[in-house]
């Protein structure tokens, strides 16, 4: 497992986090045998996921999540039905593929025109305790090939929690992979209310990854459909006395701090654990052939081994989240650049997209950028 080097990196395996009950009717009919590999492959995800900032909502649905019966087909997608986001907080909702379309009352739309849309969502509010302000933007984008998106995210604006997951696995599953995700760690984070640390925001993320894994094998089992799907996970907490990272997978969280881009989370993969074994090399990194394997991801039965590290937080520190449909096609120099720009974070995040797109968009692209002032 590779695992993060600097600050103060705690490897949060082995709790167990209450599972979120997952229903067995309903299951979403598909077309084609899913693929049962393991470990997990991180290169069949699908779709645009559009967003918008649920300003009006006055009632909370408590009820487990629900998906959409049918047969999908190209153009069309699984999502999530009967929870509405919690007021205040963007998700990405998936009800079209096409261009990411941002809107204030939690119901997006998009269309299929391929390319990126000029509106990231954006937010900034201030840090409890301190005289630091969080500015921040989210962008997701089917990319150029794919006809879904099988990427979601979740921010929850007034307690800086950011949360991207990339789905995976069987045919169209992954998609319902990275929602359920997604939903599960909004039961167990947003309504819970916000920490008062870091190690009290670290036991409730764990338990809530450990919870969102149960789940997703649950729903894998009502279906043949179902099985083999899976999810990475990134998140990042913004806290009163620093910040905390998760990660499971190869999502990924930088940190821009004086001039220098640091990867703060390490890949769960196949390439990245022969790289830090020795075995392969940066050059050989670049020419292998099975980079999107991974040894660790939501879904699947091998043990579950959150990776978390506390961060400190100054004034002028800007993070990244993002896919690997971003970090597989945009170098880290030019990520770099982007993110130092003097752009606000809604142009830097439409500036990532399109260089992904511009390189190929071969997957989903998915960013989210905070900055610190």
């Amino acid at each position: 497992m590779a695992r993060a080097a600097t600050d103060a990196p705690s490897a949060a395996a082995g709790r167990a986090g209450a599972a979120a009950g997952a229903p067995a009717d309903d299951p979403l009919s598909r077309g084609a045998e899913p693929s049962h590999a393991a470990p997990m492959s991180n290169d069949d995800a699908d779709d645009d996921a559009a967003f918008g900032t649920d300003l009006d909502a006055t009632e909370i649905d408590l009820r487990p999540p629900s998906f959409a019966p049918g047969a999908p087909r190209r153009g069309s997608r699984a999502t999530l039905v009967g929870r509405p986001p919690a007021p205040g907080v963007l998700m990405s909702d998936g009800v079209t593929t096409g261009v990411t379309t941002r809107v204030a009352t939690g119901v997006a739309t998009g269309v299929a025109t391929g390319v990126a849309s000029s509106a990231p969502g954006t937010w900034q509010c201030p840090i409890a305790s301190s005289d630091l302000r969080v500015v921040g933007a989210a962008l997701s984008h089917v990319g150029m090939v794919r006809a879904d998106n099988e990427d979601a995210f979740l921010i929850w604006p007034d307690a800086h929690l950011m949360v991207i997951a990339d789905g995976m696995g069987g045919h169209r599953a992954g998609d319902v992979a990275s929602r359920v995700a997604i939903d599960c760690l909004r039961e167990h984070l947003v309504r819970g209310g916000v920490p008062l640390d870091q190690a009290a925001a670290e036991d409730r993320i764990v338990s809530a990854v450990h919870a969102a894994h149960e789940q997703i094998n649950a729903l894998s089992d009502t279906s043949a459909d179902f099985k083999g799907m899976g999810t990475t996970l990134v998140v990042l907490w913004l806290l009163p006395d620093g910040a905390l990272a998760v990660h499971v997978g190869d999502s990924r969280l930088y940190r821009d701090r004086d001039g220098v881009l640091e990867q703060v989370t390490g890949d769960h993969s196949l390439a990245s654990e022969l790289k830090r074994r020795g075995i392969l090399d940066t050059q050989g990194l670049a020419a292998f052939k099975h980079k999107n394997v991974l040894t660790q991801a939501l879904g699947g039965r091998e043990t579950l081994r959150p990776e978390a590290r506390q961060l400190d937080v100054r004034r002028g520190d800007r993070f990244l989240l993002c896919t690997d449909g971003l970090s597989d096609l945009v170098p880290h120099d030019a990520l770099h650049a982007l993110l130092a720009s003097d752009e606000p974070p809604g142009s830097q995040a439409q500036s990532l997209v399109d260089r992904a797109l511009g390189a190929g968009g071969r997957d989903n692209v998915t960013v989210i950028v905070a900055h610190v002032v």
